[in-house]
């Protein structure tokens, strides 16, 4: 009997787990011979540590293998998206599961004031009339507003923020079709140096065009969406966002509003609510105990992680780190402006040039050798991308393991992760292939 596992991709990949027959000789990682176990099962499926698995923080981690292993700080609540695509709000220091993974963020602010009442007095509603808590929100209360542009005009609303030359902004609103089902976010050019839009479908959850730095449009649950876009300041100033603009007004239909935002950011984050003035989110820090859950000494250790990211704020955004005894700095893997890089302490060695996604990617490391002269293989989706030296020391268990940060919560990513494992042996290639699939 053979068991196969197959990974969707343009040529399908096909990993032979066992195959029965004669006792064969392995070749290069165990790739040929009859009857041998290609990827050991048993070892895999027990890894020294395993954390975020669908519904559940942890799986096996010291001392308890329960989510009281992992800790998770964040001194302000933050909302997110279940997986049924209601919104939801989780409170100080805990987690947030949304379907692609468990949510961390570096910290943000709404610039937005008054960001779920469009009704205040902090908007101004340009050729159009609000009719407020006119339907249930993402989050299920009845609060969000309406919109009508009037007869023969196009409608939108603006709110005054100060922009500078060269920031990266974004701003975001969530939006349901009622008798209009397009609308779009505009950047004027006093912001941005020239008129810069994005135009959204609300009936298909389509953007319909863009010529912003980037634009997206997500589904929630009831036909809500949420429509963001990105754009580089051109000059520093006060200016306004065009939010929710509808051409063509007829004086009695429009469309439903709620949660508007403007970030200082490349990208839109989880929603923060405002009302007086701008309210920040902090980060998320997240850690576990490096005792017990990760070997002792790094020249024999594979690592691999599930991620999704939208990017970083600064440019660098940690996927996970650890100190050792003998260094001063995090060892750390890490995202910096297109590459994938791993910094042993010394040395920082670019692994791959990439673009984080949306989609999840699989991220495996493996460090063998003698501490100061290792062998570190890193994998992305199962291919071999590079071979590199790699200087490793023995870890300060006094020190946790940083998911999605390093040095005490600095970098952090914004993004998703899960089904992170870390093993003390090397895995080989038919093994990262079998757990890019995983």
């Amino acid at each position: 009997m053979t068991t196969t596992v197959t990974t969707a991709s343009q040529t399908a990949t096909t990993v032979v787990i066992a195959e029965s027959g004669g006792q064969g000789l392995p070749g290069a990682d165990g790739a040929d011979g009859a009857g041998f176990n290609q990827v050991r099962k048993s070892l895999i499926d027990n890894p020294l540590c395993h954390l975020f698995k669908t519904n559940k923080l942890v799986e096996a981690s010291a001392p308890t293998g329960t989510d009281s292993d992992v800790t998770w700080t964040r001194s302000t609540p933050g909302t997110y998206i279940d997986r049924y695509g209601a919104m939801q709000t989780a409170a100080i220091d805990t987690p947030r599961e949304e379907k692609e993974g468990f949510l961390i963020e570096g910290a943000s602010m709404n610039l937005a004031l008054h960001s779920e009442d469009i009704g205040d007095a902090a908007w101004v509603k340009q050729s159009s009339v609000v009719v407020v808590n006119s339907t249930a929100s993402p989050d299920g209360n009845l609060t969000a507003d309406k919109i009508i542009p009037d007869n023969a005009s196009n409608g939108y609303l603006t709110q005054l923020t100060s922009f500078t030359s060269g920031g990266k902004y974004s701003a975001s609103i969530f939006a349901k079709a009622a008798e209009f089902d397009t609308i779009e976010i505009v950047a004027p050019a006093s912001i941005a140096g020239s008129d810069v839009s994005a135009s959204y479908d609300l009936t298909n959850g389509v953007l319909v065009n863009s010529g912003a730095d980037s634009a997206k449009i997500t589904p929630l649950a009831d036909g809500w969406f949420r429509c963001s876009i990105s754009i580089t300041a051109a000059s520093t100033v006060a200016g306004s966002f065009q939010y929710a603009k509808v051409l063509g007004g007829d004086g009695s239909s429009g469309v439903y509003v709620f949660g508007l935002s403007v970030e200082n950011l490349p990208f839109s984050t989880s929603y923060i609510k405002t009302i007086a003035s701008t309210v920040a989110r902090t980060k998320d820090y997240v850690t576990v105990d490096s005792y017990n859950n990760l070997s002792k000494g790094l020249s024999t250790v594979s690592l691999t992680v599930d991620l999704t990211g939208v990017g970083a704020g600064n440019g660098v955004s940690s996927f996970y780190s650890y100190r050792s005894t003998a260094i001063a700095n995090n060892a750390t893997f890490f995202y910096n402006n297109g590459d994938i890089k791993y910094y042993d302490g010394t040395n920082t060695p670019t692994l791959s040039t990439t673009t984080l996604t949306e989609n999840p990617n699989n991220y495996m490391l493996t460090i063998d050798g003698e501490p100061t002269t290792s062998e570190l293989k890193y994998y992305e989706n199962g291919v071999l991308e590079s071979i590199k030296n790699a200087g490793t020391e023995n870890i300060d268990f006094t020190r946790p393991l940083e998911i999605g940060s390093t040095n005490e919560g600095n970098n952090t990513m914004y993004g998703h992760v899960k089904d992170f494992r870390a093993y003390d042996f090397i895995l080989n290639s038919i093994e990262a292939t079998y757990l890019a699939g995983v």
